[in-house]
This record gives structure tokens, C-alpha cells and sequence, in this order.
């Protein structure tokens, strides 16, 4: 058997008549004899990643596009995962920044990042990587894109255990780390708003059809028994 699990997390923000549903993947491990109501595996690895979605502009920003299809195209191949681990600003501030620094970033809107993932008002990152003067890459993956934040990066200089402001901006853009023009990519997890809880429902709706069909088709393509010979 194929499983593809996801967990659907819809809140009502304060703005009005604004919903988001966060779709992620939802996996707790190897799979047992059963899953069951308590336990919501994924299996096998390769389908994590199985929301397709866009980033059209830095104006426009991104979009879910439609769960990952075999058929006409095999999305699982022709599309890589693009996790949001990278951040940039265009000042060349983060040129000071280095690997353990804490990146901690602030939102106009908290409610929009604020989840069960990201629990609290503050949404800070550590730094893993340097790319250059204006990009670095951060764990965890930031929730999802929004321009123009302001940030500061801390550093903690052992022996002391103090975190010391080493430079700051506020025109910080979250990318995806390798996607360098408009265009589809695989995700594990992505933030979706609507205008009416209406619309957020009838969203759910259709991407559970949707990894129903994909399970199928994943399901077909498995071989239960084959014989084949070569020879020369």
C-alpha cells in the first residue's frame, strides 16, 4: 500500500473574512500493519513532498497550483522540492551574518506565520548557511512568503550567554533555496488564505479527492509479481 497523510489547519485570522488553511504533511514514522485513526503515516519517503505549487512575483507572491499528479506528467520527477529555507535582503546587511547566528523575524501580521508549528509571536531561525552578501540559509523553514520584514540577526559569543544584536534590516524576502526564476516546485507544507470559509472548505475537499487519486495512481504503478528473463 501507498500513504500519503496530511493535516489540514484552518484558523479564522483577524483580518475579515480571511482564512488560511496551512496543508502539510503529516508523518509519524514507519508504517505498521494498519494505520489507524491515531496514526497517520507517510510511506514511502518519496511522496513527502507532495503539494505542487508556483511562485509567480515578488508582487504576487506564491501560489498552491494542485496536489502532485502521475499523469500526463509526473510531477514527483519533473518537479523538485524547494523548501523555504533561504532568506534574503537586498541591503547587504546579512553579509555580517555567520553559521549558528540567530536570525529572529517580525512580521506585521503575526497571525499570519502563528500556528501549531510556529506557536509564538516571535519567529526566530538559525542560521545554517552563508550564500553571499544578501542571502543566507535558515533552519527551520520559514512559513511562508511575505515581503518586506523587518529582521535582526543575535549572535552568542561563548563564554557568555548573552545574545548580542550584530545587524539588522527591513526589506527581508523568504525564497526557496535553488529557485532562481518564476515557477512550480514540490512542497511539504504550504500556507493557503481565502476570503470566505467557504471557499478554505471547498478547498479541503478537493485536495483530499486529489491525494486520493494520486494514491491510486501510485498504487498502479507498483509490480506484485513479475517474471522476465534476459539473455544474449
Amino acid at each position: 500500500m501507498i500513504y500519503i497523510s496530511a493535516r489540514f489547519e484552518k484558523n479564522t485570522l483577524p483580518i475579515p473574512d480571511l482564512t488560511r488553511v496551512i496543508t502539510r504533511n503529516l508523518d509519524q514514522g514507519a508504517v505498521p500493519p494498519t494505520p489507524n485513526a491515531n496514526y497517520f503515516p507517510t510511506d514511502p519517503d518519496d511522496y513527502r513532498e507532495f503539494i505542487v505549487a508556483e511562485w509567480v512575483s515578488d508582487v504576487v507572491g506564491e501560489s498552491f497550483v494542485r496536489v502532485a499528479i502521475q499523469d500526463p506528467n509526473d510531477d514527483f520527477n519533473a518537479l523538485s522540492y524547494r523548501p523555504m529555507n533561504k532568506f534574503s535582503d537586498i541591503s547587504g546587511n546579512l553579509s555580517l551574518a555567520l553559521v549558528n547566528d540567530i536570525l529572529e523575524i517580525y512580521p506585521v501580521d503575526t497571525t499570519l506565520w502563528t500556528s501549531q508549528e510556529y506557536p509564538a509571536s516571535s519567529f526566530r531561525f538559525t542560521v545554517t548557511g552563508l550564500v553571499d552578501a544578501n542571502n543566507i540559509l535558515v533552519s527551520p523553514e520559514i512559513p511562508s512568503f511575505i515581503t518586506g520584514l523587518s529582521w535582526k540577526i543575535f549572535r552568542v559569543t561563548p563564554p557568555s550567554v548573552l545574545e548580542v544584536e550584530i545587524t539588522a534590516g527591513s526589506l527581508g524576502i523568504p525564497r526557496r533555496d535553488g529557485l532562481l526564476v518564476p515557477g512550480e516546485f514540490r512542497e511539504k507544507r504550504f500556507n493557503s488564505y481565502f476570503t470566505t470559509p467557504i471557499a478554505a472548505s471547498n478547498f479541503v475537499s478537493a485536495t483530499k479527492i486529489s491525494m486520493q487519486v494520486l494514491t491510486d495512481a501510485l498504487l498502479a504503478l507498483e509490480i506484485s509479481t513479475e517474471d522476465y528473463t534476459a539473455g544474449s
